[in-house]
Protein backbone atom coordinates (compact mmCIF):
# COMPACT_ATOMS: atom_id res chain seq x y z
CA UNK A 1 0.00 0.00 0.00
CA UNK A 2 1.53 3.31 -1.01
CA UNK A 3 0.36 6.90 -0.79
CA UNK A 4 1.44 9.36 -3.46
CA UNK A 5 -0.26 12.55 -2.17
CA UNK A 6 1.08 15.31 0.06
CA UNK A 7 0.82 14.42 3.73
CA UNK A 8 -0.17 17.41 5.87
CA UNK A 9 0.28 15.62 9.18
CA UNK A 10 3.11 16.76 11.38
CA UNK A 11 3.13 13.65 13.59
CA UNK A 12 3.17 10.55 11.44
CA UNK A 13 4.01 7.95 14.11
CA UNK A 14 0.51 6.44 14.16
CA UNK A 15 0.34 6.29 10.36
CA UNK A 16 3.77 4.64 10.26
CA UNK A 17 2.70 2.15 12.91
CA UNK A 18 -0.48 1.28 10.97
CA UNK A 19 1.55 0.94 7.76
CA UNK A 20 3.82 -1.50 9.62
CA UNK A 21 0.83 -3.51 10.82
CA UNK A 22 -0.56 -3.63 7.27
CA UNK A 23 2.83 -4.74 5.94
CA UNK A 24 2.86 -7.49 8.59
CA UNK A 25 -0.53 -8.85 7.49
CA UNK A 26 -3.19 -6.65 9.11
CA UNK A 27 -6.41 -6.08 7.17
CA UNK A 28 -8.21 -2.75 6.92
CA UNK A 29 -11.89 -3.31 7.76
CA UNK A 30 -13.13 0.26 8.17
CA UNK A 31 -12.21 3.84 7.39
CA UNK A 32 -14.37 6.11 9.57
CA UNK A 33 -13.02 5.38 12.11
CA UNK A 34 -10.03 3.43 10.82
CA UNK A 35 -10.37 -0.21 11.92
CA UNK A 36 -7.93 -3.07 11.43
CA UNK A 37 -7.74 -6.74 12.22
CA UNK A 38 -4.26 -7.85 13.21
CA UNK A 39 -3.52 -11.34 14.51
CA UNK A 40 -7.22 -11.90 15.33
CA UNK A 41 -7.39 -8.62 17.30
CA UNK A 42 -9.61 -5.72 16.20
CA UNK A 43 -7.94 -2.31 16.48
CA UNK A 44 -9.67 1.07 16.11
CA UNK A 45 -8.23 4.57 15.80
CA UNK A 46 -9.90 7.00 18.21
CA UNK A 47 -8.61 10.44 19.15
CA UNK A 48 -5.31 9.78 17.42
CA UNK A 49 -4.67 6.53 19.29
CA UNK A 50 -4.86 2.91 18.22
CA UNK A 51 -7.14 1.07 20.66
CA UNK A 52 -7.74 -2.63 20.94
CA UNK A 53 -11.34 -3.80 21.03
CA UNK A 54 -13.31 -4.27 23.06
CA UNK A 55 -12.28 -0.97 24.60
CA UNK A 56 -13.95 -0.40 27.98
CA UNK A 57 -16.64 2.28 27.77
CA UNK A 58 -15.14 3.95 30.85
CA UNK A 59 -11.91 4.54 28.90
CA UNK A 60 -13.73 5.80 25.80
CA UNK A 61 -15.75 8.21 27.96
CA UNK A 62 -12.55 9.46 29.62
CA UNK A 63 -10.90 10.04 26.22
CA UNK A 64 -13.97 11.97 25.07
CA UNK A 65 -13.78 14.16 28.19
CA UNK A 66 -10.12 14.90 27.46
CA UNK A 67 -10.98 15.94 23.90
CA UNK A 68 -14.29 17.71 24.39
CA UNK A 69 -15.02 17.94 28.11
CA UNK A 70 -14.89 20.61 30.75
CA UNK A 71 -11.63 21.46 32.48
CA UNK A 72 -13.17 20.45 35.83
CA UNK A 73 -13.64 16.87 34.53
CA UNK A 74 -10.16 16.42 33.07
CA UNK A 75 -8.33 15.37 36.24
CA UNK A 76 -10.67 12.43 36.82
CA UNK A 77 -10.45 11.46 33.12
CA UNK A 78 -6.65 11.52 33.27
CA UNK A 79 -6.72 9.25 36.34
CA UNK A 80 -8.92 6.76 34.46
CA UNK A 81 -6.58 6.80 31.45
CA UNK A 82 -3.52 6.33 33.67
CA UNK A 83 -5.17 3.42 35.48
CA UNK A 84 -5.79 1.65 32.16
CA UNK A 85 -2.25 2.44 31.01
CA UNK A 86 -0.80 1.01 34.24
CA UNK A 87 -2.91 -2.11 33.75
CA UNK A 88 -1.76 -2.50 30.13
CA UNK A 89 1.90 -2.11 31.12
CA UNK A 90 1.71 -4.47 34.13
CA UNK A 91 2.96 -7.52 32.16
CA UNK A 92 6.00 -5.51 31.02
CA UNK A 93 7.95 -4.55 34.18
CA UNK A 94 10.64 -2.50 32.38
CA UNK A 95 7.94 -0.08 31.19
CA UNK A 96 6.11 0.15 34.47
CA UNK A 97 7.92 2.89 36.36
CA UNK A 98 5.00 4.90 37.72
CA UNK A 99 3.33 4.24 41.06
CA UNK A 100 -0.29 5.13 40.53
CA UNK A 101 -2.30 6.73 43.31
CA UNK A 102 -5.92 7.59 42.61
CA UNK A 103 -6.92 11.09 43.67
CA UNK A 104 -3.41 11.87 44.79
CA UNK A 105 0.00 12.74 43.51
CA UNK A 106 1.71 10.20 41.29
CA UNK A 107 5.26 9.23 42.09
CA UNK A 108 7.86 7.45 40.02
CA UNK A 109 9.81 4.47 41.24
CA UNK A 110 13.58 4.71 41.35
CA UNK A 111 15.31 2.72 38.66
Amino acid sequence: MSYEGTDRRQCTALRNHIDGLLADGASLIGRDPVRLIYKQQTLTVQHGMLLSEPTPSELIDALNVLVEGEDSERAAAIEICLRYLDSALAPYPPFRYRTHELNGAATCKDF
